[in-house]
């Protein structure tokens, strides 16, 4: 509770109820304790679980002005022993793309008829659909980061309706894969399923050019529009 302290609404923490005021703004709110919760754990990583540590992390909520003090929590490294089946639970922003471009246009699953990338963002937008209600996609670790390893369209309707509903559309809970050899490689005759680094050096996964049009979903490419922005733009959030 002592992390409640500090943020909006301290004053009505003097109640067991009250200290957790902080979750109320939903999403956003549970990625702000996240960031306090990975900065206490470093805290006590380097100082131990002692006397030491407490005052540490005690020196760092007196510190502390509000819960976007802290930076996100960097993913220097990814959880030990995670399985398929482990829930993984990632900032969206922080999650990059593993291809260059992609259509705009979804297949390969269920539902996925008629269905498109910007339509999709504009259903989580309006609420229409849920980001849980979207099939979970593949993650892995790679070069310091967590990259697609499937999924790159969902991500990119994620990303895109993050931007216009970013309190609604902060986390999501991918699948953690192993990297292999089709991933950072491909096979005989076949790409690699990384290849971010076609848009250049500086992309790293940060953007994905969607073919159709030309634009972008993610970080702003130099000299490319944003994909869907005028239509998502008109849209109450």
């Amino acid at each position: 509770c002592a992390a409640a302290l500090v943020g909006p609404g301290a004053e009505r923490a003097a109640t067991p109820r009250g200290c957790w005021a902080f979750l109320d703004s939903g999403a956003l709110g549970w990625e702000r304790y996240l960031r306090f919760r990975w900065e206490f754990e470093e805290m006590y990583k380097a100082h131990g679980r002692a006397s030491q540590g407490d005052a540490a992390v005690l020196a760092a909520i007196e510190d502390c002005r509000n819960l976007h003090a802290l930076p996100p929590p960097p993913l220097r490294r990814p959880p030990q022993q995670l399985g398929p089946q482990a829930v993984l639970e990632l900032p969206i922003a922080d999650v990059r793309f593993a291809h260059n471009d992609q259509s705009e246009r979804f297949g390969g699953f269920r539902g996925a008829e008629n269905r498109s990338v910007l339509t999709t963002a504009v259903e989580l937008v309006s609420g229409q659909t849920a980001i849980e209600a979207l099939p979970r996609f593949d993650v892995c670790w790679h070069d310091g980061a967590w990259y697609c390893r499937t999924g790159n369209r969902r991500l990119a309707a994620m990303r895109l309706a993050q931007d216009f509903a970013p309190d609604r559309l902060a986390l999501v809970c991918p699948r953690p894969v192993p990297v292999d050899e089709i991933f950072t490689h491909g096979r005989p005759g076949k790409a690699p399923k990384l290849t971010t680094h076609w848009n250049g050096d500086s992309c790293r996964g940060q953007w994905i050019v969607i073919r159709e049009t030309g634009e972008v979903v993610g970080s702003r490419a130099r000299g490319r529009g944003a994909y869907g922005a005028d239509l998502l733009s008109l849209l109450p959030c």
